[in-house]
């Protein structure tokens, strides 16, 4: 646990002395500690989740669905019920595995444009724009490229190992920043 809050309370560092790291580039480059990435990361989490609950709220209002309809939703399980002489969850409503997939996969792919739209007209998400980080290539500190922006988000469900990488790492890069030639920096 130690190792974790030391991780948290440094303070951010120059830390380069690779020879391939920002060649020509001669301004100060700081490195943003780990909490700042992961508040960042909440908040573009975060921003979806906001403008779908109210999508979903809208849809309701005009009566185009209703996903939150506990009284019909009452009525199915009392039914069921009846029929059944149990509890009536076992003929509820549940996802198959394909549907739940095909779900994940429209959602990944939804937050992979909202976020590399993002990445690649400012160089930052929202949530990096408010932290005051950006999104720089490792070479040369310039812009990266749309490929490199959607290759780092692809790279982006192995986050289970990019706290390691960031722990053990001296550069402070994630795993998605080394395969896209990307880090991050402040801005």
């Amino acid at each position: 646990m130690s190792l974790f809050k030391d991780l948290l309370s440094k303070k951010e560092e120059n830390i380069f002395d690779d020879k391939d790291f920002a060649i020509g580039y001669k301004k100060q480059i700081t490195i943003p500690l780990l909490n700042k990435r992961i508040i960042a990361l909440m908040i573009d989490l975060l921003i979806p989740c906001i403008i779908y609950y109210l999508f979903v709220q809208f849809l309701n209002k005009i009566n185009i669905i209703q996903l939150f309809d506990q009284k019909e939703l009452m009525i199915k399980n009392l039914e069921s019920l009846k029929k059944s002489g149990e509890l009536g969850l076992k003929n509820q409503y549940m996802p198959d595995l394909k549907t739940t997939f095909i779900g994940a996969l429209v959602n990944y792919l939804g937050m992979g444009v909202y976020i590399v739209y993002f990445w690649n007209k400012f160089s930052a998400s929202p949530g990096k724009i408010i932290m005051r980080i950006k999104i720089v290539n490792y070479k040369d500190i310039s812009k990266p490229s749309l490929k490199s922006f959607i290759i780092r988000y692809l790279g982006y469900p192995i986050c289970i190992f990019n706290v390691f990488s960031f722990i053990f790492n001296k550069k402070k890069r994630l795993l998605h920043d080394v395969i896209s030639g990307t880090i991050v920096i402040g801005s």
